[in-house]
């Protein structure tokens, strides 16, 4: 199996001193027009925690990274011969981060805040199958699952960087919630894995991983050490 390495990071912790220096110009305008202040802090450290754990990968420097990005947003390594993949999410105060070698990777990260229309969401969202399985389940259960199912499909779209163009009801969860069911052409199931697991009490999160051979059902999410 190809390696992939995952990171949690808090988010509520202050920038570190070097972020400046890190960040590629485009990086901080697109810091910069974010409106939220909180919002701008947390792309800055993800961004720069993201090019730390890569340039440990590749040993290399940080401030060196090139990117690419894709017409909906998914940045890649400038030069494609690079067999790193990478994706990043964040939510609330926390972030994940996935890497991965010669493999797509796709991540998402939720924080499961209560929301009065998220069965509005699911039924405009979510395949007609899946809403039907969800209103089976009790109030409780479907704030969980519609989670579940947001991130798995989240993940997947950010893999491929189709992004939530890409049909957020044309990825179809498995009712076990740990395998996709259908995906759009031409992506075929049996190439996709799909992780899915809670992160500490109230945060949900995914990894898609485009490899067939058998992974565990769950993952250990190592703590971003700093410095």
């Amino acid at each position: 199996m190809s390696s992939v390495s995952l990171w949690i990071v808090p988010t509520d912790r202050p920038l570190p001193p070097d972020y400046d220096s890190i960040l590629a110009p485009d990086e901080q305008s697109k810091a910069q027009r974010l409106h939220f202040p909180q919002d701008q802090h947390r792309y800055r450290l993800m961004r720069t925690v993201l090019r730390r754990l890569l340039a440990q990968t590749l040993n290399c420097d940080p401030k060196k990274l090139r990117f690419s990005y894709s017409p909906k947003g998914k940045p890649t390594f400038k030069n494609p011969d690079v067999p790193i993949h990478f994706n990043i999410s964040h939510s609330g105060d926390y972030g994940l981060i996935g890497i991965a070698q010669d493999q797509l990777i796709g991540v998402d990260l939720e924080l499961m805040q209560s929301k009065p229309n998220f069965i509005n969401l699911a039924q405009r969202f979510f395949a007609p199958s899946e809403n039907l399985w969800l209103t089976t389940k009790t109030a409780a259960e479907q704030q969980q699952i519609f989670y579940q199912f947001w991130t798995a499909k989240e993940a997947f779209l950010k893999a491929t960087g189709l992004g939530i163009s890409g049909g957020l009801d044309r990825v179809i969860v498995s009712e076990t919630l740990q395998q996709y069911e259908s995906l759009p052409e031409p992506y075929q199931v049996n190439h996709w894995q799909l992780l899915s697991q809670p992160f500490f009490d109230h945060y949900w999160g995914a990894i898609a991983l485009n490899q067939t051979d058998a992974i565990p059902n769950s993952v250990k999410i190592q703590p971003y050490q700093w410095e």
